[in-house]
């Protein structure tokens, strides 16, 4: 688990230095709550405790509470995301909704549409 989350920690640093050198040219935030990028949505300002963006693509739910339970909902809003670690599992809502992720630390997600340069441990970018 720790030679993976180096790997996934290293490999966003060019998304991260791209993020922040748009707050710096433009202002506004590197992480922010949901209702900052949907302010319309009446569900993402009930889980502002439980989700967060860094940048305009990355989502992620962090597991935060000592619950004994396998999974919990967590909200997203309307449209496709895709889970950053393997890809394999992609959440599609024609609405805002909550769906049910396992507690297995943070979970990660990208925006549909979004482009973020990650790279595979032996260094190609994926």
């Amino acid at each position: 688990m720790a030679t993976d989350a180096m790997w996934l920690r290293t490999s966003l640093l060019r998304y991260y230095y791209t993020e922040m050198a748009k707050v710096h040219m433009k202002g506004g935030m590197f992480v922010k709550p949901m209702f900052f990028k949907y302010p319309l949505d009446n569900l993402a300002h009930r889980d502002y405790e439980h989700t967060f963006l860094v940048g305009e693509a990355l989502k992620v739910s962090p597991v935060i509470d000592q619950d004994t339970s396998a999974s919990r909902a967590v909200y997203f809003p309307a449209g496709t995301w895709v889970e950053l670690t393997d890809f394999s599992r992609i959440l599609t809502n024609r609405k805002e909704g909550y769906f049910f992720l396992p507690k297995n630390g943070a979970n990660a997600h990208i925006r549909e549409g979004s482009v973020l340069p990650l790279q595979d441990n032996s260094g190609r970018t994926l």
